[in-house]
């Protein structure tokens, strides 16, 4: 390797340059894929929008199976009172 200009650099600042250089691209190249990773992906407001939303049908669908089971209690306790009824007429 060739030193540059008209540097009197010792070989190994040379080899420092050169790994600086490369650390550095990689820096970049790794800040460039996380930009693009957070571009991509919905931010924090969205998420919690859409657990709110998951929050509210969950709770929507937890009301459904509690009149549901209410009513299958309602319609079993009078299956089991005509029973009692016309077991004991």
């Amino acid at each position: 390797m060739k030193p540059l200009g008209r540097t009197n650099l010792p070989v190994q600042a040379h080899l420092f340059v050169v790994d600086v250089v490369k650390m550095l691209l990689d820096f970049i190249q790794t800040l460039e894929e996380k930009l693009t990773s957070v571009r991509c992906s919905p931010s924090a407001i969205d998420r919690l929008a859409q657990l709110n939303t998951s929050l509210a049908q969950l709770l929507a669908h937890v009301a459904d199976v509690e009149s549901l089971s209410n009513q299958v209690l309602q319609r079993k306790e009078a299956h089991s009172s005509k029973q009692s009824d016309s077991s004991a007429g």
